[in-house]
């Protein structure tokens, strides 16, 4: 994650300007956020950055920017910057950023917002928004006259027995405020049942040209009971309803119309009746895909597409609909804009003869919707004040505008590990041409699934798992984040600038963090706030969504499949990590700090004092028998393999976005505990390719923390021991590892994911060439050969395009992609001797001590509660 030959803070003298490209802009006002990364020990005060146009210079009075820091390099300058720019003509396209030699320019405050006795009250041009404690939205004012009455447009929730569940609102909260923005947000719940509530939130984003953007979500708060360690839909956690709107009142005035667009670029309508325009599916060709079963096995989509329908007769009907509605009376004209609205169907708008229902979750389906425990779902909705409908009419807002920081300013930043085109390999890129395919590219595989509807929009299909299925038809699996395919769509982003990856990495990050992140406080520790991973192998999700297990399937011993839930071996949250750098999208930073303490207790233990005696009676016990009769056991606490890796990985993403030391001793003590620079190698039995390839995933996030540890200049013991342990392991690899598919026989699915894993073996050689002082040319020999045996291998592929392989390429696009055959040595590495007194094994009295210790913790931690939480949780 940090550049390996970034400048010293010595040579940066000046700045050179950023320049930030604006594309999708509309007529009149255009709002925008993109975070900067900036070079270490340049910028120390954001106050002294400015962004101006580029070309047209005098369009620089019609720009108004906000310019806040994200995260901080170790000498306390700017690593991250967040802008938010609001220009008023489309042909300010390319802006930027610059360093001035002293303050600024003071922006227009155009967003004015006043907190005063839990009420808050926003100015945006004309337009005020008064947000209350009393109502989930807000009262809305137009040039003195009321658009709004706050108390007409709650939200209501239908219960599946038909009745209605009242809005409890709990707080407000005035989450951000400056010249260009404010955010509030109402927070509350609806009661289920007694024992069960679903939590909301509502969060309004007031922006410059009297916009306000509403984030809606519903959350299931309670753990599943996951019995038999199986995730399956009708869990009795879950929480069902039927129905889930909000209306907006239209009746005071005689004189208000509405008028509907349902597709971009469509005719608009007059609503003079009852109209109703209802998304039932995607409009796909896989519309009733079996990855919309319900809890029975059953698709409900009712019809392909959409349709608007006026009493019992169709006037229109289409595949997807990018509706958009306009409200226009003597107070003022607004539109309403849901994002991806067909996307996240079932999705209808209802026009009565006193009212509009925006249906989020619409009874029209004909089925109940189901938010599993943990779970959560997020709709947008975009609302535009202005003068007119016409006005109104000429913004479309489903395309947003966006900002493409240029790649050269990622790079010169090194804010990226081995980001840099000079030494590109022409082999590895042509590998990456399948991730665009029309055929089978990342887009074509949503199509071919239909990975589409609230529940499934971001998600990847997993095509590799229909590998030995008979026929074409298409194999439900779903691949959720596994190998951070996040990360590899924004290092590709950032890498080209192509618009193509946006969206990609956009909708996975959005469904991870809504669906695929087991967000509860009622299970256990290890479980709790945790991610879930792909569902099974070669073998169908069925009711199981993303949850891994279902009881509906059918093991090779033909005995239903049991499991277990979220997996630290199964932890990626690099791409969240850059995802909330470049967006600053502030749930993806609590969501990796979750997934931080998440990670923790899963590899640490609850610490309470049954749990200590069940893994000392089943696990210590025999080590130290073993080690009695004379057995060769290594010391350590941890495992050599990804699951370790990934424990280092979050820990580390979690230092990056706080910069709290503390998850960066955690680091060191995981690696000090994990493996040594004087480990008898050969006792690893890493000979079993098949259980023990892990290791490599280890040693790459060993790199990862030398590179970590050089940015923020720290050349400290644990340093040179983390370096002298990826020396002896590079040196013992260089001569005895070999592809993976020269020992095929030994390999349970011989395939060419294993020919994708090479490029972790790369990094580790190029890092090693790059630290070592010495005997350097074998370990830059070996990153080639793997380079070239991996590019040829994959070249010849019939595979190639599977997702599984186009993510481990694009995760693991470094050294594979950029060798550098004539680098020196990393400055500032001298040689340290390094040794372990006591060795790599176990001996009775060493293993007698861990165990004193681990008791001596437990009994310090202990409290009657945490156990009886403990029973609790496993209890169910």
């Amino acid at each position: 994650m940090y550049k390996t030959d970034r400048l010293d803070a010595a040579e940066v003298t000046a700045m050179t300007p950023i320049t930030l490209t604006l594309t999708n802009l509309q007529p009149g006002a255009n709002f925008v956020r993109t975070g900067i990364p900036l070079p270490k020990a340049l910028v120390m005060d954001c106050d002294t950055l400015e962004i101006r146009a580029n070309k047209n210079k005098e369009n620089n009075s019609n720009i108004c920017a906000s310019i806040t820091p994200t995260a901080y390099w170790s000498d306390g300058s700017v690593k991250w910057c967040l802008a938010k720019i609001f220009t008023l003509h489309p042909n300010t396209s390319e802006l930027e950023l610059q360093l001035q030699t002293g303050k600024a320019r003071k922006q227009e405050v155009l967003v004015d917002t006043i907190e005063q006795n839990n009420l808050i009250t926003v100015k945006s041009d004309s337009t005020t928004f008064e947000f209350s404690q009393s109502s989930a939205f807000p009262s809305v004012t137009n040039a003195g006259n009321k658009v709004w009455q706050a108390e007409s447009c709650q939200p209501r929730l239908t219960l599946k027995d038909g009745s209605l569940s009242d809005l409890q609102i709990s707080d407000i909260t005035l989450l951000e405020s400056d010249n260009l923005i404010c955010k509030v947000q109402i927070s509350g719940n609806y009661d289920i049942n007694e024992e069960q509530t679903l939590n909301a939130r509502f969060i309004f984003e007031v922006l410059p040209g009297a916009r306000l953007s509403l984030v809606c979500e519903l959350h299931n708060p309670h753990r599943a009971l996951h019995s038999g360690g199986i995730w399956d839909l009708g869990d009795q956690g879950s929480i069902t309803f039927r129905d889930f709107s909000f209306t907006i009142p239209h009746s005071e005035n005689k004189k208000s119309s509405v008028q509907l667009q349902a597709e971009t670029d469509g005719d608009w309508f007059t609503a003079t009746q009852d109209v109703v325009l209802f998304q039932a599916s995607s409009g796909g060709k896989h519309w009733d895909s079996a990855v919309h079963k319900n809890a029975e096995g059953k698709v409900c989509n009712r019809f392909r597409g959409y349709q608007i329908t006026a009493g019992e007769e169709n006037i229109q009907s289409g595949q997807r609909s990018n509706p958009v509605l306009t409200l226009e009376s003597p107070a003022g004209a607004y539109s309403v804009t849901p994002q991806n609205f067909w996307q996240n169907f079932p999705k209808s708008i209802d026009i009565s003869s006193d009212e509009v229902a925006v249906r989020l979750f619409p009874f029209h389906h004909g089925d109940l919707y189901e938010i599993q425990g943990g779970e959560r779902k997020r709709h947008q909705v975009t609302f535009n004040f202005t003068a007119s409908a016409s006005e109104a009419k000429s913004k479309n807002d489903h395309i947003m505008p966006c900002a493409r920081v240029a790649s050269s300013a990622y790079k010169d930043a090194g804010v990226f590990q081995y980001f840099d085109d000079q030494y590109r390999c022409n082999k590895y890129e042509p590998l990456l041409k399948p991730s665009r395919d029309m055929d089978t590219g990342f887009y074509a595989k949503r199509e071919n699934l239909d990975e589409y509807s609230w529940r499934n929009f971001g998600d990847i299909y997993a095509d590799h798992e229909a590998a030995h299925r008979q026929d074409d038809s298409p194999f439900v699996s779903h691949y959720n984040n596994q190998y951070d395919a996040v990360y590899g769509f924004i290092r590709q982003y950032a890498l080209t600038g192509d618009r193509f990856w946006h969206p990609l990495f956009t909708d996975l990050a959005n469904h991870l963090m809504d669906i695929d992140i087991y967000r509860t406080e009622e299970d256990r520790v290890e479980y709790n706030n945790g991610m879930f991973w792909h569902t099974d192998h070669y073998v169908e999700a069925l009711t199981a969504t993303h949850r891994t297990y279902s009881a509906m399937q059918i093991g090779s011993d033909g005995q239903p499949q049991k499991g277990g839930g979220p997996s630290s071996g199964h932890c990626y949250s690099t791409g969240l990590v850059y995802y909330y750098f470049m967006t600053g999208d502030e749930e993806a930073k609590e969501t990796v700090v979750n997934l931080g303490d998440w990670i923790v207790n899963y590899q640490e233990g609850s610490g309470t004092l049954l749990e200590t005696t069940k893994r000392t009676l089943q696990e210590d016990t025999a080590t130290f028998i073993k080690t009695c009769k004379g057995a060769k056991i290594f010391k350590y606490r941890y495992p050599m393999d990804r699951e370790t890796g990934n424990y280092i990985r979050t820990l580390m993403d979690c230092y990056d976005l706080t910069a709290d030391s503390i998850y960066l001793h955690k680091v060191e003590n995981i690696i000090l505990k994990t493996a040594g620079p004087g480990d008898d190698i050969d006792a690893r039995g890493f000979e079993d390719v098949e259980h023990t390839w892990y290791y490599v995933v280890f040693l790459q996030e060993l790199v990862r923390y030398l590179d970590l540890k050089r940015s923020i200049d720290q050349y400290d013991k644990t340093f040179y021991y983390a370096r002298a342990t990826l020396l002896h392991y590079a040196r013992w690899m260089a001569d005895n590892e070999q592809p993976y598919l020269h020992n095929a026989d030994s390999l349970e699915f011989p395939n060419a994911t294993w020919i994708a894993q090479e490029p972790r073996k790369v990094t580790i050689f190029y890092a090693a060439y790059k630290y070592a002082l010495t005997d350097r040319t074998i370990f830059l020999e070996r990153a080639q050969f793997f380079r070239d045996h991996l590019t040829e291998e994959l070249s010849k592929s019939d595979t190639l395009h599977y997702s599984r392989i186009q993510i481990l390429l694009l995760q693991n696009h470094g050294p594979a992609g950029c060798i550098d055959i004539d680098s020196l040595p990393y400055p500032g590495i001298r040689e340290v001797n390094i040794s372990d007194q006591e060795g790599c094994f176990y001996t009775p009295r060493t293993h007698l001590k861990q165990i004193a210790g681990t008791w001596v913790s437990c009994l310090t931690r202990f409290r009657i509660s945490n156990e009886l939480r403990w029973i609790k949780s496993r209890a169910g």
